[in-house]
């Protein structure tokens, strides 16, 4: 992100550690390195904290929904017309959030 606003010619400070990468003319090799070391070292870090979330078998992220739950909804969706529900009426009686609902049916409708 630094890089992109650099060449747009905006300078950034980070001003907890004191650091200022300079756009443009006034920027130097030695800035640029240090900013790419300090970028390795950062995804080296994320990196890390991956597999160790993997090894301790967490799962990040929202749990997913019940696979009933879902396939229930979706019957629901496609049987609109009949039954008068809306998407709010169906996302209220199985708990599947709206957006899962419309997920699942583009998925559908790709396959």
């Amino acid at each position: 992100m630094v890089q992109k606003l650099n060449a747009k010619e905006i300078s950034v400070q980070f001003i907890r550690d004191n650091m200022e990468f300079m756009a443009g003319a006034d920027s130097n090799s030695i800035q640029t390195l240090l900013f790419n070391i300090l970028e390795s070292f950062a995804q080296f870090e994320r990196d890390l904290i991956v597999e160790r979330t993997k090894l301790q078998g967490k799962h990040m992220g929202r749990p997913s929904r019940s696979k009933k739950n879902v396939e229930r909804a979706l019957e629901l969706y496609k049987q609109r017309e009949t039954n008068g529900m809306s998407v709010n009426d169906i996302a209220k009686l199985t708990s599947v959030p709206r957006s899962t609902i419309y997920a699942e049916v583009r998925k559908t409708k790709r396959n």
